[in-house]
């Protein structure tokens, strides 16, 4: 991304943030690096029932940074950690109107509710595609944060003055299937563009395979 003039870099993952913000931010001290954490802080001010639920991957909450989150802001209220792994693929999927999808999100979305929780945090930055469904089971009373606007806000708030939008458009590129990558594109956020597909070369570099859709052959152009 710095290669391609990337003057601010925006790490929209709960699990890589806590892995690797750090490090980007020791490794490249001259971009701005803007991470996520699990939304627990905003839940905690704004609890009434002194209860939230949290919706969250198992990477993240076994990491550090959610240890430090909670008892930075949550020490005092009973926060519930809800692992859901499924709902990665029902938000990649876009699936979460099929009845089996709606179940498989009512049931972890319903224990928290009658454990009294009246904020549920999304604490994985696939979950807020689903946010319509986790509100219908979770009712009017229950508050759903999604981390989406605290982020864009935080990035503006970063973001060097000196530089300006370049007119270019958007560029999309994955380590994983280029093709899969257009068709979540085109599902969730309404884009058709073209994706390239990078790869990791031996030395752990990521850089452009040397064909689109080609996850073992690096280009060294």
């Amino acid at each position: 991304m710095i290669q391609h003039g990337a003057a601010i870099i925006v790490i929209a993952c709960n699990a890589a943030s806590a892995g690797g913000l750090y490090y980007a931010r020791s490794q490249y001290p001259h971009i701005p690096f803007v991470g996520v954490e699990p939304a627990v802080k905003p839940a905690a001010e704004a609890t009434q029932s002194g209860v939230i639920g949290v919706l969250t991957t198992r990477a993240t909450a076994d990491g550090l940074l959610y240890k430090q989150v909670l008892e930075r802001y949550a020490a005092n209220i009973r926060v519930i950690t809800q692992v859901a792994p499924e709902l990665v693929n029902i938000a990649e999927e876009n699936s979460q109107h099929t009845p089996q999808s709606r179940e498989i999100i009512r049931a972890y979305v319903e224990p928290l509710v009658n454990a009294g929780a009246d904020q549920i945090a999304l604490a994985c930055t696939h979950f807020p595609f689903l946010i319509n469904v986790i509100q219908e089971f979770a009712g009017n009373t229950v508050r759903i944060i999604d981390p989406g606007p605290a982020i864009a806000r935080q990035a503006a708030r970063v973001w060097p003055e000196r530089v300006t939008l370049a007119p270019v458009g958007n560029a999309y590129f994955t380590s994983g299937s280029p093709d899969r990558f257009s068709e979540m594109l085109r599902t969730l956020i309404g884009v058709d563009a073209p994706v390239q597909g990078m790869c990791w070369s031996p030395d752990y570099e990521v850089r452009e395979c040397a064909s689109v859709g080609s996850l073992d052959t690096v280009s060294e152009g």
